[in-house]
């Protein structure tokens, strides 16, 4: 009697603790899921570009912004020359940044010239409350040659009225 009591009380430990086992198998396979999966949408994700066309909401917000008059209005008490270029190379990559203070939306068009060569990208100006920017810039540097280049991005308003920022960038890889 004692022998099959011995059994039964090892088979329960032996079944107890294969299902503990397969517990904290899952519980680590799902950790490292989530965590890798958070990982890439991070690496991902670092600088998502804002949308070109603007939700219902954002649309309304620009059109507020623009009609009210405690606000500057777009092209009025804010000469163009507060608009601001950046232009970074890190990680192999030519990034162009801009901040529009006078202009809510249009074109935007870059030009990255050294002697001869030249390349040329376009995106749309994406309005924001603060201030409006252009959809965004990165070209690998792989396209460039080393030196010295003129950065120009010239915005041209729905209204037709223009702005043109330069600044240059040493290109070493």
């Amino acid at each position: 009697m004692r022998s099959i009591q011995k059994k039964s009380r090892i088979n329960k430990t032996i079944l107890v603790s294969m299902l503990a086992l397969l517990i904290l198998i899952t519980v680590a396979y799902a950790f490292f899921a989530l965590n890798r999966s958070a990982q890439n949408n991070m690496n991902n994700n670092d600088i998502e570009p804002a949308p070109a066309v603007l939700s219902d909401e954002d649309a309304k917000s620009k059109e507020k912004f623009i009609n009210e008059d405690s606000n500057p209005k777009p092209n009025q008490n804010i000469p163009s020359s507060d608009n601001q270029i950046s232009a970074i190379v890190e990680n192999g990559e030519l990034t162009v940044t801009s901040k529009l203070y006078s202009i809510t939306d249009g074109e935007c068009t870059l030009e990255v010239k050294n002697g001869t060569k030249e390349i040329t990208r376009t995106a749309q100006v994406i309005y924001q409350p603060s201030y409006s920017t252009c959809a965004g810039f990165s070209i690998k540097t792989s396209e460039f040659s080393m030196g010295s280049w003129d950065v120009t991005l010239t915005i041209e308003s729905v209204k037709g009225t223009e702005d043109v920022l330069r600044t240059t960038v040493d290109i070493n890889s």
